[in-house]
């Protein structure tokens, strides 16, 4: 019973993320934030097309959400060399009168759920080292995904006059 509920919200999650939920994208649990004073000499900031990807990674992809902010998250795929959860989706805002870009990370919900949960049932098993190792994995994305997000924020910077 409990799994489903589970895998329920996470079903709920995926749906929420691919079809770009203004709401999602702007309330959550941010465990990232950066801020970058913008440096860039475009004109319009809905011109930028901040950073694709690198070889190693998915695709970003990127939707307005509102004026000067667009939601962002990695595109499905399986054809990168480094395998890793997407812990955190993104927002990127232009502030016009600050001159400055945010960047926040916000947790997916689903992946509290994949880690918290084998750590709870597994708490006084042998088999725990196994959920140790998974919330460790998922540690390590979070460190992958961190970087990708502050370079998108430096990206944006460097390239948006708003």
């Amino acid at each position: 019973m409990f799994a489903d509920i589970i895998f329920l919200l996470m079903v709920v999650e995926v749906i929420l993320i691919l079809t770009w939920k203004n709401w999602y994208y702007r309330a959550g649990i941010v465990v990232l934030r950066e801020v970058r004073a913008i440096t860039g000499s475009d004109t319009i900031a809905s011109d930028l097309r901040p950073i694709a990807s690198d070889k190693r990674s998915p695709q970003l992809r990127f939707k307005e959400i509102g004026e000067g902010c667009y939601a962002f998250r990695e595109t499905p795929s399986f054809e990168f060399k480094i395998p890793y959860l997407p812990v955190m989706r993104g927002v990127l805002t232009f502030d016009r009168q600050k001159r400055t870009v945010e960047v926040r990370g916000l947790f997916n919900l689903s992946i509290i759920l994949l880690v918290g949960s084998p750590l709870v049932w597994t708490w006084s098993r042998p088999e725990f080292w196994l959920a140790g190792l998974f919330a460790a994995w998922a540690g390590l994305s979070y460190a992958i995904q961190r970087a990708r997000f502050r370079h998108v924020a430096t990206e944006a910077a460097n390239h948006a006059g708003v």
